[in-house]
């Protein structure tokens, strides 16, 4: 992309009081939200999700949305409304309708694009635009990045299940049940099971099991971190159980694994 492709009509700092809403709605530009404070519910599309600090939701053209402050403390964001020429818009419809981005300098370059709107000298809109640019640059390897490891040895997926096979990968550490994914999905459970079985060719516990040892794979080769943290980090209650299953993956102990 280059500075002529895009073009940035609003970027505020926006807060939600307890109880406030936006009704549905659509536009016939991107409206990206990044929540940097509080808790809320939005709709994109037919799609709900659970606004979280550190997400961003992706909104593009003509799509409805809607969202409101589900908590007691405000809602606080940072929204950017903006267009691309066809080829741009072509390229960051790929992107999902939300995104965790704790590990991407989403945040800083949306406030360093607000400060320069405040600005209004000669140069700023390039300089919005150029961090516009950036975020969907960081925006799209993350997004390459989760369906690289979301879909290796998965066939046909689907929005439903790519939604869960995200939300996998990075909640590896935490205890995931099967309510929750189904949740997620938006299926009953029962049909939740069958559809992802279909699709990735093995069961949802089957499936978190290999993704950890995989992450567990990759922080032995490439972190400092010890095999005791590198358990916790993966989800495993303890290090036997880690080095157990770690084991049965792959026929190795993951010290063994490390040092080789």
């Amino acid at each position: 992309m280059n500075l002529r492709e895009t073009k940035v009509t609003w970027i505020e700092l926006c807060t939600y009081l307890k109880n406030s809403a936006i009704l549905e709605h659509n536009h016939n530009f991107f409206h990206y939200i990044y929540v940097d404070e509080g808790i809320g519910n939005i709709k994109i599309g037919d799609t709900h999700f659970n606004m979280k600090a550190g997400d961003i939701y992706m909104i593009s053209p003509c799509v409805n949305h809607a969202f409101s402050n589900c908590g007691d403390s405000p809602l606080k964001t940072i929204e950017i409304k903006f267009d691309v020429d066809n080829e741009t818009e072509e390229l960051i419809s790929s992107l999902p309708f939300y995104m965790s981005v704790r590990k991407y300098p989403i945040k800083s370059l949306l406030m360093s694009a607000y400060r320069e709107a405040l600005i209004k000298e000669p140069l700023f809109t390039e300089i919005v635009s150029a961090n516009l640019e950036l975020m969907l640059t960081y925006l799209l390897r993350a997004n390459k990045n989760l369906r690289t490891k979301a879909s290796d040895d998965i066939g046909k997926s689907s929005p439903e299940i790519d939604k869960v096979l995200i939300y996998i990968h990075e909640n590896l550490a935490e205890d995931i049940s099967l309510d929750t994914l189904a949740e997620i999905a938006g299926f009953e459970k029962n049909y939740f099971l069958r559809k992802f079985k279909k699709i990735t060719q093995c069961t949802p516990m089957k499936f978190i099991r290999e993704s950890r040892i995989e992450k567990a794979k990759e922080l032995l080769c490439y972190s400092d971190m010890n095999v005791s943290q590198i358990a916790i980090a993966t989800g495993f209650k303890t290090v036997h159980y880690f080095s157990r299953a770690f084991f049965e993956s792959t026929g190795i102990r993951p010290s063994n694994y490390r040092n080789e």
